[in-house]
């Protein structure tokens, strides 16, 4: 530790600076730790083109991992930068980078304020359509639902979750239902001083709910200055399903789903199967359906029946609508059961497309790529997993086990403690 340790600084400090992003980046200070001492940044040039390869060179200089071929002091760094034949370029080049980086939000579990404090699931399910039409959004970066949905419960300051969240403004939200009327309440707010960037309050009837969510998320692209494409606009204005009862009977369903257990998967199916009954388009009661067979074929006995069903159940998913990550996702994972690994490769990758920012996309593949001995594939995706929904304790395990199949134990403690940590968190 001496005037390099400084001069290293100033270079993560400036590569931020140029590039709008931190070189080394993780969910946990074992993770960037990780990353300080083994991986190698991407190139200035890689994220702004705009960049010159001199400049990028004393960025390089300046961020050496070896003492040695760092820049001794700040003088020497000064003098390059200071140079006559690169001096006015770098001017040049600074005076023309974009000053506004890609808007960022995270949308939080809505509070339920209803009198018999029994829906907590409608309102985990509005704001989880919410996340989804957000995700629709090309110019906008949203936050996954895992991820938001962590700090349920909490009473943290928004601006300290926004933070540890990485984004630059918050949606937070309150439901309130009785009998066929609604009331939702939201507020977005920047989570650099923490203001109200935007406040509504809603008062609609039931079947309203729909509209609701969507100009919500209007209402937040309009005040994050988002413009939206045809496209996008079309996809948010898209309903799920045509009746408030089906969408009733799949967000029960999600929140037995989430709950991991035999008896509440199997009635995840029961409510699923009555959403469909009364909707038989309905293409994400579909997919919540495949998967709640896949989990019971994979984690509770190999039956064929739940297999088949969950190929079904994929398949008409898909068929229903195309462009859904979550058809895709478990489509794929249907696929991987099956050792079709080819086809299920595809479909994780088109649902990455859809959707970047759901955590079973990339779970579920890494699993898929360590049966067919791809560790270097699977280690990539457990450590997505692990940005994409940082309260998951059982990426981190697995990517220790990876590491360890690939007979690179001394990466393995730092992983360990961090996947430790997150189950001590979780009981």
């Amino acid at each position: 530790v001496d005037q390099r340790t400084d001069v290293w600084s100033w270079g993560v400090v400036f590569y931020e600076m140029l590039t709008g992003k931190l070189p080394f980046k993780g969910e946990s200070q074992e993770i960037v730790i990780h990353a300080i001492l083994n991986d190698e940044p991407p190139r200035p040039s890689e994220i702004n083109v705009k960049i010159p390869a001199k400049l990028e060179r004393i960025t390089a200089g300046a961020m050496a991992k070896s003492l040695q071929d760092r820049y001794q002091n700040i003088r020497e760094l000064i003098v390059d930068l200071q140079a006559p034949e690169i001096s006015q370029q770098i001017s040049a080049q600074l005076d023309d980078l974009p000053e506004q980086f890609q808007p960022s939000i995270a949308v939080l579990a809505f509070e339920d304020m209803s009198p018999a404090r029994d829906q907590e699931y409608f309102c985990d399910g509005i704001a989880e359509e919410i996340i989804n039409d957000l995700g629709q959004v090309s110019g906008l970066r949203v936050a996954s639902r895992t991820s938001s949905f962590a700090y349920k419960g909490t009473r943290d300051d928004i601006r300290n979750i926004g933070k540890k969240l990485g984004v630059q403004s918050v949606l937070e939200g309150s439901v309130r239902r009785a009998d066929k009327r609604i009331r939702i309440t939201t507020q977005l707010i920047d989570v650099s001083d923490g203001c109200h960037l935007w406040t509504e309050q809603y008062n609609r009837e039931l079947e309203d709910v729909f509209a609701i969510q969507e100009e919500i998320a209007h209402s937040i692209a309009q005040a994050l200055k988002v413009e939206l494409t045809d496209e996008e606009k079309l996809a948010i204005e898209e309903p799920p399903t045509r009746s408030i009862k089906a969408y009733d009977f799949y967000l029960q369903g999600r929140r037995f789903f989430y709950r991991h257990k035999r008896r509440f998967m199997q009635h995840a199916i029961e409510l699923f199967s009555r959403a469909i009954e009364i909707d038989s388009s309905y293409a994400r009661a579909y997919a919540g359906r495949a998967d709640c067979h896949s989990f019971l074929y994979w984690y509770f006995g190999g039956s064929a029946f739940n297999l088949k069903q969950a190929e079904k159940d994929s398949a008409t998913a898909l068929k229903l609508n195309s462009k859904l990550s979550e058809a895709h996702t478990s489509r794929g994972l249907t696929l991987s059961l099956s050792s079709r690994f080819e086809e299920a490769e595809r479909e994780f990758e088109t649902a990455k497309e859809l959707n970047p920012e759901l955590f079973e996309i990339y779970y579920f593949y890494a699993r898929a790529c360590f049966l067919q001995g791809k560790y270097e594939q699977a280690k990539n995706l457990y450590i997505e997993a692990s940005r994409v929904n940082p309260s998951d304790f059982q990426s981190p395990a697995l990517l220790a086990f990876v590491y360890k199949t690939m007979g690179q134990e001394e990466k393995m403690p730092p992983i360990l403690h961090e996947a430790l940590y997150k189950v001590e968190q979780h009981l």
